[in-house]
């Protein structure tokens, strides 16, 4: 898409602002491990659209935020 306000520039940017903070995200989480997170929650806590963000970190970390989450939990549980 060209550069200047095409759909595809805005996704293009949505993408990168995900990407910037899939790794913060995976910080709150570990920090905030039995909050009531959301995709939507999260998305909105760091400028980013839902799916934007959900695809950035799995790109980014191997599993959806929901498996990490589950993930973290269940460890948390174990300890």
């Amino acid at each position: 898409a060209a550069r200047g306000g095409g759909r595809g520039a805005s996704d293009a940017h949505r993408d990168r602002v995900a990407g910037h903070h899939a790794a913060e995200v995976r910080l709150l989480l570990a920090r905030e491990p039995r909050h009531r997170h959301t995709l939507e929650s999260l998305a909105a806590t760091f400028g980013s659209s839902p799916s934007a963000l959900a695809r950035a970190f799995r790109a980014q970390h191997g599993e959806s935020i929901h498996r990490h989450l589950l993930r973290l939990r269940v460890g948390a549980a174990l300890e």
